[in-house]
């Protein structure tokens, strides 16, 4: 992908990966729409990067706002070439069956359907610029493989939905020639926990949060943790390469080999040969197979 001179929008862009993303795609001479829920947060990354950047507010559970944002985004900047769906929160550590529907309904409003709000939105703008045109969602290294010492219930469900959703969108938009890409970090240091907690709506309860002084991530999770910065850095390099599956940590393929190894091994033997001997189509609709 050309980035230069195109028009980027990031989603959860005032923190994080997604202002690692907005900063970075500035410096390749992007115009970046900096998206986020806190309109002063994205107002103080539009204002580190300068002219190039244009900061929206904007929840991205609510999709007729967001369909009229994009709208008015087109008119401001011209039709986007680069969407980034990153918006996402987190819940604290604790398996699925800790959790009450409140939890279960944050956390797929925004990493699932806020995914799928976000591409319904900008499809006919990256299709204008079809060719020179690509999708990233900010999933997880948790969407590939369960990391069961980091219990995180919820958020494990909803980024194993949007890998599923982005491998059924590229088979939807090769054939356009839209690029799409599934980004999977792993630990990256970043404040989500306090920002999962500030943004859920308050009628579906409150979040708790580690207290702020232990810093972006617990001493023991540091010692796994990338940067931001270093986020972007390999989302920019797998964009430009077309890659589809784009990591943050070098060792991701060997924790995934040895994951998917042991689900063929598991399954090795098992079943039935396909074939329906001796089949005979039911007389009339309706009746029992």
């Amino acid at each position: 992908m050309d980035f230069s001179g195109g028009v980027a929008a990031v989603t959860g862009g005032g923190s994080g990966i997604g202002e690692a993303l907005c900063l970075a795609l500035a410096g390749e001479g992007m115009r970046v729409a900096v998206l986020d829920v806190h309109a002063e947060r994205a107002e103080s990354v539009a204002g580190r990067i300068g002219g190039r950047a244009h900061p929206y507010t904007i929840d991205v559970t609510d999709r007729e706002a967001l369909e009229n944002l994009a709208a008015r985004m087109e008119q401001d900047l011209g039709p986007v070439n680069l969407l980034c769906a990153n918006a996402g929160v987190v819940m604290p550590f604790g398996s699925v069956i800790d959790r009450d529907e409140a939890d279960w309904r944050y956390v797929l409003s925004v990493n699932l359907f806020g995914v799928i709000h976000t591409v319904d939105a900008f499809i006919e703008q990256l299709r204008t610029n079809a060719g020179n045109a690509h999708v990233m969602v900010t999933a997880s290294m948790g969407g590939l493989v369960v990391g069961g010492h980091i219990p995180l219930g919820p958020y494990t469900v909803s980024k194993y939905a949007c890998v599923g959703y982005c491998e059924d969108l590229r088979a939807a938009l090769t054939p356009e020639r839209i690029g799409v890409s599934v980004l999977a970090p792993g630990v990256v240091a970043t404040e989500i926990m306090h920002n999962s907690s500030e943004t859920r709506p308050g009628a579906l309860g409150s979040q708790p949060a580690p207290p702020r002084d232990r810093g972006y991530v617990t001493p023991r999770l540091a010692a796994q943790a990338v940067t931001p910065a270093q986020s972007a850095e390999a989302a920019l390099a797998g964009i430009r390469d077309a890659r589809f599956y784009i990591p943050t940590h070098i060792d991701a393929a060997k924790r995934l080999k040895r994951h998917y190894d042991a689900i063929v091994n598991e399954m090795v033997g098992q079943g039935h040969r396909a074939g329906l001997d001796g089949y005979k189509h039911p007389a009339k609709p309706g009746d029992a197979l």
